[in-house]
């Protein structure tokens, strides 16, 4: 009975270690990807888009936020950031509040920043593959 116990005990943790290993695999895959999200503005005539982009930087990584109107660049904003083996992988940005939680199943991107009254903004990107890096 108590061998029984033991193994039924390693055969746990070896699929929960399975587990987590696959999920920060689909991570790091997913931040290859290229995510974009829709922004809203006054002039409702005008498409606005922004393009989100990890490159990786060393042990690094590198977020960019590319901003388009109508298809034309605007500007750019991007911060450096650390990959954390938490949940199922996220990056911490370096010397402000900001973190990227990445959801590989349902290809979406979660990005939160924090602002300096405390005001928490949360942005959501999806996953392309017709965008043009």
């Amino acid at each position: 009975m108590k061998k029984q116990n033991a193994v039924t005990r390693c055969r746990s943790v070896i699929g929960a270690l399975f587990q987590f290993c696959n999920a920060h695999r689909a991570s790091r895959k997913a931040l290859q990807k290229v995510y974009v999200r829709t922004w809203r503005e006054a002039e409702p005539a005008a498409e606005y888009l922004v393009q989100l982009l990890i490159n990786p930087h060393g042990q690094l990584f590198r977020v960019t936020r590319r901003y388009f109107v109508n298809g034309n660049y605007l500007r750019e904003h991007s911060f450096l950031a650390i990959y954390g083996w938490g949940s199922s992988g996220h990056l911490y940005a370096i010397g402000s509040i900001s973190y990227v939680f990445l959801e590989p199943v349902q290809q979406l991107l979660y990005l939160e920043e924090n602002a300096p009254g405390g005001e928490i903004h949360l942005e959501t990107y999806y996953q392309t593959k017709n965008l043009s890096v």
